[in-house]
């Protein structure tokens, strides 16, 4: 992603498990609870504009992680990243004003950003 954000204007929520800390399930329903309304409007976060999962590289845990985002559509963007080098599992969520989004979604039509392939 090539947008920087300022975190005066943006919130940044990272969770991380060590690999034996819970089950993925837990780990869906954790970050589940953080995207629910009632916790953005408790804490004002704002709106939950990317989610990234960095994992294991373990094609299982990935897919369902990758399938789980494809049905859940919580945010504008989430992707998955995969590393060799750490047990821990990570979710990042980064939570935006809406005047915000709306600027990224100008600049990206008015650009043509988002390529499909």
């Amino acid at each position: 992603m090539d947008f920087m954000f300022d975190f005066a204007e943006a919130n940044l929520v990272e969770m991380r498990w060590s690999k034996g800390e819970c089950e993925l399930t837990e780990i869906m329903e954790r970050t589940n609870h953080i995207l629910s309304p009632e916790v953005e409007q408790k804490f004002r976060l704002g709106m939950p504009y990317f989610v990234h999962a960095i994992m294991p590289l373990e094609p299982i845990t990935v897919q369902s992680v990758t399938d789980w985002f494809k049905h859940e559509p919580f945010a504008l963007e989430h992707f998955v990243t995969t590393t060799s080098d750490s047990d821990d599992i990570i979710m990042r969520i980064a939570f935006i004003s809406n005047e915000i989004g709306d600027k990224i979604d100008d600049i990206i039509e008015k650009e043509n950003r988002i390529i499909n392939i």
